[in-house]
C-alpha cells in the first residue's frame, strides 16, 4: 500500500470501528454505540445497532469507495470487552460477492483495537493499515488480499454526536390563555458544546377575497449553545422548523404549532357587553353568526371562512397573524371594526343630504338616524363594509323616512345576527 493512501484509509477505518456488536460479557453500564459519530475531519458516521447486528452507514470521503453511490454500508466483526474494542473490518464492502469472499478468508480482514471512554462518548485506538488490492482503471476492489509486506498501525479517534431533541410542555399548542407554547430544543454532547440554532414558523392562510397575507411567517429566530428556546415575539402558528448546526453537521426537526380554543364561556366574557346604541349582547350575537363563537377547530387548526375570514369575528380586511392565532386579538379587532362601522353609519344621513347615494339624491330633508337605526346600519356594515352602495337603510323621499333596503355582503345579515342566541349553542360554523 502506498503511504499516500494511509490518510484516506484512516477515514474508512474510523467509520468501520463504530460498527461493533455489543458483546460485553456483563458490563455494569453497557456501551451503546447507536447514534451519529464524527471523525477529526468532520466525516459523519451513522451507527445502527440491534443486539450483535451492527450496520454503519457513512458519507464516503474516499475516492476508493466506489460502491453505494457515494454511501457505503460497512460490515464489521468485533467484540467489546469492558471498554476495549477489538476485531476486524472490511472497507467499502457493499458488493455481495466481495463480502462473501472476505468472510471466507478471515486473514484478509484488517485488525483494529480501540478503547471506549467511560462515558461512552469517544473512541480512540489504532488500526493495522496492511493495504488492499486496488486497480485504478477498474475503479473497484479487485480482491480482498492484505499486503503482508507493508504493515503500519495508525491512530484514530471519534466523538459521539448528541441527538437533537425538540419538545414542548404545551404540546406545541398555543394555550387557551392565550400564550405561545414553550419550545425547548437541545443537543447533548455536541463536540465542544458549540451549537448554533435557527427557528421559524411558517403558515399560509387560505385567501379568496380577504386582504392581509396569505403568508403569515414569523421572523427567523437564532441562538447559540446546547439549549435553545425560541421567542417569536408574537403569536404565530403553522409549521415550526428548528435547525441545529454543530461540528456534527446540520439536523432539523419540524413540528406543527396549533391553537387551543378557549371555549364559549371565555369568549363570551371577552366579548363583554356592547355599549349603546347596541344591545349589550350584540357582539355575542355577531360572533355566534360569524363562527359559532370559535377561534379554532377541534384539531387546533384556525377556523377560516370560505373567503379566508379568520376566527371568532371572521376578520377579513387586513388580517394579521394575531387575528388568526390569538383569539383575544381577534375579538379586539372585531370590536374595532364594529365601532368603525358605527362611526361611518352616523355620517350616512349627512352624506345622503348632499350627494347621490345608490343612484338617488341628494335629499336635503333626510333625517339623522335614530339610535336603533344607527345600530342596525352598523351591524349590516360589519359584514358589508363602508361602500356607498352598501348598508341597511335607504331614504324614501315620498314617505320622508328611512326604509330597510339591505345592500352589499350577505343581504339578510342583520336578521341572521339578531336571530342568534348570545350563548350560541351548537357547533363551530361559518356562514
Amino acid at each position: 500500500m502506498r503511504r499516500a493512501d494511509i490518510k484516506s484509509v484512516l477515514q474508512i477505518v474510523a467509520a468501520l470501528l463504530l460498527c461493533l456488536p455489543t458483546l460485553a460479557q456483563t458490563p455494569q453500564k453497557p456501551v451503546d454505540l447507536n447514534g451519529t459519530w464524527t471523525t477529526d475531519d468532520k466525516q459523519m458516521i451513522l451507527v445502527q445497532q440491534n443486539g450483535t447486528a451492527v450496520t454503519t452507514t457513512f458519507k464516503a470521503g474516499r475516492q476508493e469507495c466506489k460502491y453505494g453511490g457515494g454511501r457505503a454500508k460497512l460490515i464489521v466483526q468485533g467484540t467489546l470487552s469492558e471498554s476495549v474494542l477489538s476485531g476486524y473490518y472490511m472497507a467499502c464492502a457493499t458488493s455481495e460477492q466481495l463480502v462473501k469472499d472476505c468472510k471466507a478468508k478471515p486473514d484478509y480482514l484488517t485488525k483494529f483495537t480501540a478503547t471506549v471512554s467511560a462515558d461512552g462518548k469517544s473512541i480512540s485506538g489504532k488500526y493495522l493499515a496492511d493495504g488492499w488490492g486496488y486497480t485504478e482503471k477498474g475503479a473497484h476492489w479487485t480482491d480482498c488480499h492484505a499486503d503482508v509486506d507493508y504493515e503500519a498501525w495508525l491512530d484514530f479517534s471519534l466523538r459521539k454526536c448528541g441527538a437533537m431533541t425538540l419538545d414542548s410542555p404545551d404540546n406545541f399548542k398555543i394555550t387557551s390563555d392565550p400564550r405561545m407554547p414553550v419550545i425547548n430544543a437541545e443537543i447533548t454532547d455536541a463536540p465542544g458544546g458549540k451549537v448554533s440554532w435557527e427557528s421559524q414558523i411558517k403558515f399560509t392562510a387560505p385567501t379568496i377575497s380577504c386582504s392581509g397575507g396569505p403568508d403569515f411567517d414569523s421572523d427567523m429566530v437564532t441562538g447559540n449553545g446546547p439549549k435553545f428556546s425560541p421567542d417569536f415575539g408574537n403569536f404565530y402558528g403553522g409549521t415550526l422548523k428548528v435547525t441545529a448546526t454543530s461540528e456534527c453537521g446540520k439536523e432539523s426537526q419540524d413540528k406543527q404549532v396549533l391553537g387551543t380554543d378557549p371555549g364559549k364561556s371565555a369568549i363570551q366574557a371577552a366579548l363583554g357587553s356592547a355599549s349603546p346604541p347596541f344591545d349589550p349582547d350584540d357582539l355575542k350575537r355577531i360572533a355566534c353568526n360569524e363562527s359559532g363563537q370559535c377561534q379554532f377547530r377541534g384539531s387546533g387548526d384556525p377556523l377560516f371562512g370560505k373567503n379566508g375570514d379568520a376566527g371568532i369575528m371572521q376578520i377579513c380586511y387586513a388580517r394579521k397573524a394575531a387575528d388568526i392565532w390569538n383569539w383575544q386579538a381577534n375579538i379586539a379587532t372585531g370590536k374595532a371594526i364594529l365601532q368603525a362601522a358605527l362611526a361611518f353609519s352616523k355620517k350616512i344621513p349627512a352624506l345622503v343630504r348632499t350627494k347621490t347615494v345608490r343612484g338617488q339624491g341628494p335629499f336635503p330633508d333626510a333625517t339623522d338616524f335614530t339610535s336603533d337605526q344607527a345600530r342596525l346600519e352598523a351591524i349590516k356594515r360589519y359584514n358589508a363594509g363602508f361602500g356607498s352602495n352598501s348598508g341597511y337603510w335607504q331614504w324614501d323621499p315620498v314617505s320622508k323616512e328611512w326604509v330597510a333596503n339591505p345592500q352589499g355582503g350577505i343581504v339578510d345579515y342583520v336578521n341572521l345576527v339578531l336571530s342568534k342566541s348570545p350563548t350560541c349553542p351548537g357547533p363551530c360554523a361559518v356562514p
